[in-house]
């Protein structure tokens, strides 16, 4: 009984608990086109680096994939000048999603309290990604 109550605590660690160590992050840059902001998100994982970098290949008005993923506070070191990031291994690019999550960079760092408690994720629709950092 003990061994599986201690199973079940494993799985309720907090999403940024679960990320891998990483010997190379790669740093990406977006936009949201309506309200011209931008912010950053950085991953380690081998197949989204891929997949962003095909949206790169293609030209900015024919990408048609926005940024989707858990936010955290605090910018990271990743997301300056913005007080929230993307959680890595938590994040990826997607046709569609849900209403309640789509916003614009500066909306979320003004209400980023009531965001992080009641949304916890951001998916603007109107994001882009423009370019990979070195």
């Amino acid at each position: 009984m003990i061994m599986l109550a201690l199973g079940m605590l494993g799985g309720c660690a907090p999403q940024e608990a679960r990320v891998r160590p990483t010997a190379h992050m790669v740093r990406f840059e977006f936009i949201h086109q309506g309200h011209r902001e931008t912010f950053y998100a950085e991953t380690d994982d081998p197949r989204l680096i891929a997949k962003v970098r095909e949206e790169l290949k293609k030209p900015l008005s024919q990408r048609t994939l926005h940024i989707h993923g858990l936010i955290a506070r605090d910018a990271n070191g990743v997301n300056d000048p913005w007080h929230w990031h993307y959680v890595n291994g938590n994040w990826g690019l997607t046709e569609m999603s849900m209403e309640l999550c789509d916003g614009w960079p500066s909306y979320v760092e003004t209400h980023l309290d009531d965001w992080l408690k009641k949304v916890g994720s951001f998916c603007p629709w109107d994001s882009r990604v423009v370019r990979e950092l070195e």
